[in-house]
């Protein structure tokens, strides 16, 4: 499928957003892994990627085929793609694909949805939320000391403590090393544009296409940011590198951004079962 179909009416967006892929029958309900044989978790779950990816459907959630092979693939918007291949995948070994996955990020960019996808789950989130890792960071974490103790974690129900890659910490970094034009209103005006012609990518998938000029340089100011946690319709993964938990002020601590207690909680966030190892592994070490 070379061009994603996109539903153009803006009302449909939050429904694809939120509509829950029905999923074949699949590993999702199998008692182990089909990727490491653990009997602790699923495919779904698993972290372990020493090729850099995981083979498997981000639809079906199973083993036994790629994405582009799925019938729910032929039938799926661009929103659908990006909600099961990236958004899911936060903070987490990106899965096998025929096309990399931020090619399909880069198109979802470009549509004409982006900027309502925005508008809906709240700039912050779209701003700080992790993307998948790139290939050359799960093949080290895979390896690393630390590997065990979180998918430990992660096994245990305990999602927000994975380390995030600094390469695809959040869309700026993504767009960053896959030189992905980036075009977005942080301000309530035109969108602003920003490109990214800097370093290749460290992945060892291809970095998208050359990106169309801009003349626009983008700042981000986060005292420009409002943030409505009623806007959330998402379980927020928290990347280590920029956030803290402030058991002072009972406040998730974001520059100019925090978010009560309660609300975290009301999204599935427990700051309290956060443990000591949030920067634990270190991305620059033995490098």
């Amino acid at each position: 499928m070379s061009t994603i179909q996109a539903q153009s009416e803006p009302s449909k967006l939050s429904e694809e957003l939120s509509r829950i892929t029905n999923a074949t029958p699949s590993e999702a309900d199998s008692p182990s892994c089909t990727n490491c044989e653990s009997r602790s978790h699923t495919l779904v779950g698993c972290l372990y990627a020493p090729n850099g990816t995981i083979f498997g459907c981000p639809f079906c959630k199973n083993g036994t085929h790629l994405m582009e092979e799925c019938s729910n693939f032929a039938a799926a918007s661009i929103v659908d793609v990006v909600r099961v291949l990236i958004w899911s995948r936060s903070a987490m070994p990106a899965w096998q694909t025929k096309v990399p996955w931020h090619h399909y990020l880069a198109e979802f960019m470009s549509s004409t949805q982006f900027l309502p996808i925005v508008d809906y789950l709240h700039r912050w989130t779209v701003l700080h939320r992790p993307f998948p890792w790139s290939e050359n960071f799960a093949q080290r974490f895979s390896q690393s000391d630390d590997f065990t103790l979180f998918q430990t974690e992660l096994d245990g129900g305990c999602p927000y403590n994975l380390p995030f890659d600094p390469t695809t910490a959040g869309i700026v970094a993504a767009c960053e090393t896959y030189r992905i034009p980036f075009l977005v209103s942080w301000r309530g005006g035109d969108p602003v544009a920003r490109e990214f012609p800097g370093p290749a990518s460290t992945s060892t998938s291809s970095p998208a296409s050359s990106p169309v000029s801009t003349a626009a340089s983008f700042e981000f100011d986060p005292e420009d940011v409002e943030i409505d946690a009623n806007d959330l319709d998402v379980d927020i993964g928290v990347p280590p590198g920029d956030r803290m938990w402030e058991s002072d002020d009972e406040a998730f601590s974001v520059p100019g951004s925090p978010i009560p207690i309660e609300e975290l909680r009301r999204y599935g966030i427990h700051p309290e079962a956060w443990g000591a190892h949030m920067n634990s592994w270190d991305w620059t070490d033995g490098a």
